[in-house]
């Protein structure tokens, strides 16, 4: 047994301490689940010294997780995001560190003057920090502020209307999700909706809107018996919303709903309002659902090494001069789906600026309109 006769309560403080961190430096790092995926990412961390050198060697410790976990976080959000989005993601994650961290390491740890200074090796709950972003929405504008264009033809009693009370409240609902509507108007430029399905993608850029919704809303007369003096109307209304980009349908819709009023007039137009109001209810998020999957341009690169390589190729892309942002959509198995909101120009542009970027050695296998297929071949010494 150690005794420590004759030494002084600081000395034995002291090596205390050392016994206590040596254990935890040397500790064995746990391996994740089989299937779990994680990160592996170095990241340090500094604290003030104070009395208590404990104290300080642990708040080191907890930043330099919290940086381990902002690595991370970085690679699968926009630089634009990390700054609107800063308070959320502190309260959501950063926060909340500890249980996106599988395990550390302690790579190397001192006083540096006024500062504990810890630098750590981290293996980073990737998984759950994607499904956690995802949940949070945290970056609404990689959905592109699509601009919308409605045009829903309205008929009373087999009459056609210009009133546009069904495509006025389905408007309303997209405007009041944050969704911005064009000022040009569908019938600008074609006869009939079914002539907006039957056009190409090349034309149909001059509506100048991302997604159109068209569709037809038709209120009959139902019955006036038994209501005491009122009457009611039956409104049908079916749609379809269109990208324009692509002429993907997103979804289409076939309602049904009624409107009772002191008369006919009146209660028509109820239930034309009740139908829209109707169909457009989980609606905007079901449009949401569709652009956070679809509707960016994407690199699809295979034989990516690590999470390094990762961010390696999110900064070399940021440098192109037609790329505004870029994010990682997704990253496993070696090969990571980025997405990319453009400045201007085409994606062939992209693929030739990857060509002869100057970080990796890279193999274009297909340039698409939306996507690019490409591989890793190597890495620029």
């Amino acid at each position: 047994m150690l005794r420590l006769n004759n030494v002084s309560p600081l000395l034995c403080a002291f090596i205390a301490f050392v016994l206590i961190t040596s254990g935890c430096a040397s500790g064995q790092v746990k391996t994740a689940p089989q299937g779990y995926k994680v990160e592996v990412v170095e990241a340090e961390g500094l604290a003030p010294l104070g009395d208590d050198l404990g104290l300080a060697r642990k708040n080191a410790i907890n930043e330099a997780q919290k940086r381990a976990v902002e690595s991370v976080v970085g690679v699968y959000v926009s630089a634009a995001s990390l700054v609107s989005k800063a308070q959320m993601l502190e309260d959501n994650i950063t926060s909340q560190t500890e249980g996106y961290i599988q395990d550390y390491k302690i790579i190397k740890e001192k006083k540096d003057n006024d500062f504990y200074k810890v630098s750590i090796k981290a293996w980073v709950k990737s998984e759950d920090l994607s499904k956690k972003l995802s949940e949070m929405d945290v970056n609404p504008k990689k959905y592109g502020n699509p601009l919308m264009s409605f045009w829903i033809n309205e008929k009373i009693d087999s009459q056609s209307q210009n009133s546009h009370l069904a495509e006025l409240s389905l408007m309303k609902s997209f405007v009041d999700a944050g969704f911005v509507v064009s000022d040009q108007k569908p019938q600008e430029y074609y006869s009939s909706a079914s002539a907006i399905l039957n056009d190409n993608t090349d034309n149909l850029q001059k509506l100048k809107a991302d997604i159109v919704v068209i569709g037809d809303a038709d209120s009959t007369f139902n019955t006036d018996q038994g209501l005491g003096g009122l009457v009611s109307y039956r409104a049908n209304l079916s749609l379809k919303i269109l990208m324009t980009a692509t002429k993907e349908i997103i979804t289409t819709k076939n309602t049904v709903a009624s409107g009772i009023d002191i008369n006919k007039p009146a209660a028509a137009k109820k239930a034309l309002e009740e139908v829209a109001q109707k169909v457009s209810i989980g609606m905007p998020d079901e449009v949401l659902k569709y652009l956070k999957e679809r509707a960016f341009s994407s690199i699809v690169i295979k034989n990516v090494k690590d999470i390094a390589q990762v961010k390696k190729m999110i900064n070399s892309i940021k440098t192109f001069p037609t790329v505004k942002d870029c994010w990682v959509k997704n990253y496993s198995e070696g090969v990571a789906v980025i997405s990319l909101d453009l400045k201007r120009g085409a994606l062939d542009e992209v693929s030739k600026m990857l060509t002869i970027n100057e970080n990796f050695n890279i193999k274009i296998a297909n340039s698409g309109k939306y996507e690019i297929e490409a591989e890793i071949l190597s890495e620029k010494k």
